[in-house]
């Protein structure tokens, strides 16, 4: 058994930065075509939380990606109830996204619609950020 939050498996995304040492799970990257998967998780490594300034990949707030007739959704995790910057982090991810897909040798999915949104409902703690970034900012090991 894994005690790590974060499984090795092919839904991982390379991280980027001083968090280098771990992969950070990504669900529902596996559903996406295999050509979208690395610019996706590329793109997602790279949009920072405004407040904190670290990637919103290392700090576990992307909850879930699903492709479905509305387009591609991307569903975050506030680190708290009050956030302020939730809808900067929005336009943030979703631009990173349209970036990521829209633009490229060839471009991957130029029209493909990208719907980003916090899910209040579901609660962020520490222990989702990646095991690299726990350590760097000063959390305990879970």
């Amino acid at each position: 058994m894994n005690p790590s939050p974060y499984p090795a498996d092919p839904t991982t995304a390379p991280q980027a930065g001083p968090a280098a040492d771990a992969p950070t799970r990504l669900p529902g990257l596996e559903q996406l075509p295999e050509p979208w998967r690395a610019p996706v998780a590329r793109a997602l490594q790279q949009v920072a939380d405004p407040e904190l300034g670290e990637s919103i990949v290392s700090l576990g707030l992307v909850h879930r990606l699903h492709l479905g007739p509305e387009g591609l959704c991307v569903h975050l995790l506030a680190t708290s109830a009050t956030c302020p910057m939730g809808d900067l982090l929005v336009d943030d991810t979703a631009d990173a996204l349209v970036l990521a897909l829209g633009r490229g040798a060839p471009a991957l999915a130029p029209e493909l619609p990208v719907q980003v949104e916090i899910d209040w409902d579901v609660q962020w703690s520490p222990e989702r950020m990646s095991p690299a970034l726990r350590t760097r900012l000063g959390w305990p090991a879970p």
